[in-house]
């Protein structure tokens, strides 16, 4: 399948804004993405990036948990078969 990139511009979320400021954004939506998984986020759920594709999934998704947050990156980190971030400088950021 075509590899996807991900998506920043749906929101300004602090996380988001602060990479942004560090100038992680613009390389990290150069990296390509073979794979993800699919999800159906809660209601409450923040989406900070989609995938860029017709249906624009979500790409990374925040949500409060109890007095904490998780946030939930939905395609993996750590494998080439998924992507080539592992190779890219924005990984370590």
């Amino acid at each position: 399948p075509q590899p996807r990139r991900l998506n920043f511009r749906a929101g300004t979320h602090p996380m988001t804004t602060r990479l942004e400021t560090l100038g992680v954004l613009a390389g990290l939506a150069d990296v390509p993405f073979r794979r993800y998984w699919s999800v159906d986020p809660r209601p409450e759920t923040a989406i900070l990036a989609r995938w860029t594709e017709e249906s624009a999934p979500p790409a990374l998704l925040l949500r409060d948990v109890g007095r904490g947050r998780a946030l939930l990156f939905t395609s993996s980190v750590d494998s080439v078969a998924w992507s080539d971030w592992p190779a890219d400088w924005t990984y370590l950021a």
